[in-house]
């Protein structure tokens, strides 16, 4: 498993990118998303900015702009990058853990940490065939 980004949710991205500037931490990507109207920086640390201009894209914290109707600002989640998207899944709910989203396009899945914590899976390479049981499971808490 290999640690990608920490996404956190903010209301002005300017004024928030700012604060990251203090600490040194440099934009390494950019994306707008006009369809959901946000926009989100990538930012590495001085000495991982190599990493998060790479292919593998890590590690990085996600500032996310997004309207204030559309939810809370703050931390929302982790991400690791896995081999088998349908074994982590599988593997958590063998253990008890529902999942907040099931992988059904066979690349991205979220499970919820026992005290409500986030955390978000991306298939490694290509994405998975999406298959049964994912593909119909219903959305956990």
């Amino acid at each position: 498993m290999h640690y990608l980004h920490t996404t956190i949710f903010t209301a002005d991205l300017d004024k928030t990118r700012a604060f990251w500037d203090v600490l040194d931490m440099r934009t390494v990507r950019e994306l707008v998303v006009p369809k959901i109207n946000a926009r989100a920086n990538f930012l590495s640390g001085s000495h991982d900015e190599a990493g998060g201009r790479s292919e593998r894209f890590a590690p990085t914290i996600a500032l996310v702009e997004r309207p204030a109707e559309a939810g809370p600002v703050g931390i929302s989640h982790i991400c690791f990058r896995v081999e088998d998207i349908y074994a982590t899944c599988q593997g958590l709910i063998d253990k008890g853990f529902a999942l907040k989203m099931p992988p059904r396009d066979g690349f991205r899945a979220m499970v919820r940490g026992p005290e409500g914590s986030v955390i978000e899976f991306h298939q490694a390479g290509e994405r998975k065939a999406p298959q049964e049981p994912w593909i119909s499971m219903a959305d956990g808490a």
